[in-house]
Parts: C-alpha cells; sequence; structure tokens
C-alpha cells in the first residue's frame, strides 16, 4: 500500500487489523493479506533520497524491487491518485479502481481505460475522498478485497 502526497503510511492504520487478521476483526480468514506499507522517499520514516529523479516510476520499481526481496512473485499494488498520473503511459496488468466521490481529481472510467487498458474491476463508493482508508475504512478494506478477488481470475 502506497499513500500519495500530502499523506503518510498512517493514513491505513484502521485498515491494517482487517486486512492482516480479519477473523479478529469478524471476518473470514480467507481474505487475509499480508501488508507491506513503505513510506515515499522523503516522507515520514523515510530517509531523504539521496539524488534526484525519485519520480512515480523510479518509485514502482523500487516497491517491486522490495516485493521481490520479501519473497514475493506476486502481488497487489494499492496506490492514490499520484501514480496513475504516471500517464502517456499504457499499462497493461490487471488492475481495479476504486473512485471515491470526493477523491481530487476524480478520473472518469473512458480516461482511466485509455491508461489501464485491463481493467478487472470498477467501482464507485458512495463515501469517501483522498484519504478513503482512513475516512471510510470500512468501504476502503471491502474494496481492497474486490479488487484482490477481481485480480486473481485466470486472466493473467
Amino acid at each position: 500500500m502506497t499513500h500519495g502526497w500530502p499523506g503518510s503510511f498512517l493514513e491505513f492504520e484502521q485498515a491494517l487489523g482487517p486486512l492482516t487478521d480479519p477473523p479478529a476483526h469478524g471476518g473470514d480468514a480467507a481474505d487475509a493479506f499480508d501488508v507491506v506499507v513503505p513510506s515515499l522517499p522523503g516522507y515520514g520514516f523515510s530517509g531523504k533520497p539521496v539524488g534526484a529523479g525519485w519520480d512515480v516510476h523510479r518509485i514502482a520499481r523500487a516497491w517491486a524491487e522490495l516485493m521481490t526481496r520479501l519473497g514475493y512473485d506476486r502481488f497487489l499494488a494499492q496506490v492514490t491518485e499520484w501514480f496513475t498520473t504516471a500517464a502517456g503511459d499504457t499499462i497493461a496488468v490487471p488492475a481495479g479502481c476504486s473512485i471515491f466521490p470526493r477523491e481530487v481529481p476524480r478520473p472518469s472510467r473512458r480516461w482511466a481505460q485509455r491508461r489501464f487498458t485491463n481493467i478487472v474491476y470498477w467501482n464507485e463508493p458512495d463515501r469517501g475522498g483522498h484519504f478513503a482508508a482512513w475516512e471510510q475504512p470500512s468501504t476502503f478494506i471491502s474494496e481492497v478485497r474486490a479488487v484482490a478477488r477481481s485480480c486473481a481470475r485466470p486472466r493473467w
């Protein structure tokens, strides 16, 4: 899970327990995740980057390397609007989009499909905004689980 700007890993505090230990929060053990929540370089407990060039692309490569070093050969990346602005870029991996009503900017599906060519999940929850995990943790958790289920289908 990656926070956006301005933000920190604390955005996900209320979601961590239910995602990592669903039975302790009234959920199903089959919905459990290992959750990794790094801070963007220069934010939170992360040190100031030594050099320039820490754009979305470099951070995405660093996160992929982090997950590989942690032993994961597949993983779900939950990101915010900052990572969706890479943009003229086309992203072909399975993607799930939860467009919260008070998010700014709030992309349309037509716009998103130009960037994400394999959208397997799309939803527009009734409540929430830029800090959805903090504002609406139960909705955020449901959305993460729904995206994971959609991406786990044998499409890739």
